[in-house]
């Protein structure tokens, strides 16, 4: 019945050009607002998501601080077994230290050395490897998986793995060497020779995670930088890697019941992931008042309508149709032709977003650290905030036909409209 009453009044030749127009409009407008929510809240969600996938492949879920009462190496490979002990985790040994570089040709730049073992760095390039079928092959390493065999992974002495982007500032290849110096060296007195290595570039790694590929060099633990890795600035701690990053609760439960010192991934990357929260929610609210403002469209609609038909709201009423029966009617056109609108638009954008997933044909500069642009639909946001400005439109549609329930019959039928 209400679908009957809204082809009559809306969308035929007897609705008139200016209702029929402005019910298109609306209807239109409601469809390309939750189109635009939909496609643009999935590519925000789908470029979190790469970069949080990325951060997890190379840096520490967890990293463990050894207490003050482990000096020997046998009390760190104790503790070590014991971190290991855990449910789902794999524990290494993890050393980070502030480092200067220099090339042959007199370029400096400074550095976070971070040692690690070969199972490590094992670890990371399987990660970032082009056969990981939940990655895209543009975001991680160039690599043939028959090339990833021992020699890849394994750090020999004096050799480093260096990001990509730390490489170009030095304008360095593989295999060209870099003076490396502690940053002590800049207080000793004057005459006074400071320590420093040479190391050879093993290999250069592109992680799409700016942070690691222009900052950090990877370098083997108890193989690279003995004479150096001793000062203050180094610090060795205990790495555990989860097989579900998400869910660290079992790990977390046993470090603060032995009251061990920790940090995860989320607390050292806090400012990374705020700033993505808080830009997706504030587009999210600017998408959503776009798409309240195309609702309200549907509101004019009413009211036009309610202006229009007062002569056809009187012979419902001499029929015997109540106040609030007739405005309950005149409600429900704009409840569903908002619903239209949404259906319409979350299917036309789902339809986008997978057609964008699926094909790529969408690319972008190599200036961004996704060349293709990502997709992962977001249904909770996304549903949420349909649902929040549904209901607005109702309570909108039903406050525009207010004018319908103060009309009597008789007045209705001597309007001229």
């Amino acid at each position: 019945m209400i679908l009957s009453f809204l082809k009559a009044y809306i969308f035929t030749r007897r609705s008139g050009a200016l209702v029929r127009i402005i019910g298109w409009i609306s209807l239109s407008g409601v469809a390309l607002s939750v189109v635009a929510l939909v496609v643009v809240i999935s590519v925000m969600q789908g470029f979190g998501r790469g970069i949080r996938d990325r951060l997890l492949s190379v840096e520490p879920h967890i990293v463990v601080e050894m207490p003050a009462t482990i000096k020997t190496r046998s009390d760190q490979d104790t503790f070590l077994r014991e971190m290991s002990g855990l449910k789902s985790v794999k524990a290494h040994y993890y050393e980070s230290q502030d480092l200067m570089l220099r090339t042959i040709d007199g370029l400096y730049a400074g550095a976070i050395g971070r040692g690690i073992e070969s199972d490590t760095l094992k670890s990371i390039l399987t990660a970032l490897d082009v056969t990981s079928k939940t990655k895209r092959k543009s975001d991680q390493l160039f690599l043939n998986p028959k090339e990833l065999h021992e020699e890849t992974y394994s750090l020999k002495r004096g050799e480093v793995v260096i990001g990509v982007d730390l490489a170009n500032s030095l304008a360095i290849f593989e295999g060209d060497e870099l003076v490396v110096v502690s940053p002590e060296a800049l207080l000793l007195p004057p005459g006074e020779v400071p320590r420093y290595e040479r190391v050879k570039v093993k290999s250069i790694l592109r992680s799409n995670v700016p942070d690691i590929d222009s900052r950090v060099i990877f370098y083997g633990l108890d193989q690279t930088f003995r004479s150096i890795r001793y000062g203050s600035m180094a610090e060795k701690k205990i790495q555990l890697t989860l097989d579900n990053p998400m869910d660290m609760d079992v790990a977390l439960s046993h470090l603060q019941a032995h009251g061990y010192k920790f940090e995860t991934w989320q607390d050292r990357n806090s400012s990374l992931f705020y700033s993505l929260k808080a830009e997706k929610f504030l587009m999210t609210l600017f998408l959503a008042l776009t798409f309240l403002i195309g609702s309200f469209s549907i509101v004019t609609l009413l009211v036009l309508l309610s202006t229009q038909k007062k002569r056809d709201i009187g012979m419902m009423q001499a029929m015997g149709y109540s106040r609030g029966r007739v405005r309950q009617l005149f409600a429900s056109m704009g409840v569903l032709l908002t619903f239209v609108g949404m259906a319409g638009g979350l299917m036309l954008g789902l339809i986008i977003c997978w057609w964008i997933d699926k094909f790529s044909i969408l690319k972008l500069p190599d200036i961004y650290y996704d060349t293709d642009l990502p997709v992962s639909v977001d249904f909770k946001t996304i549903f949420i905030v349909s649902g929040l400005v549904f209901v607005i439109a109702t309570l909108s549609s039903w406050l525009a036909t207010r004018q319908t329930a103060v009309l009597t019959p008789v007045e209705a039928l001597r309007s001229k409209k």
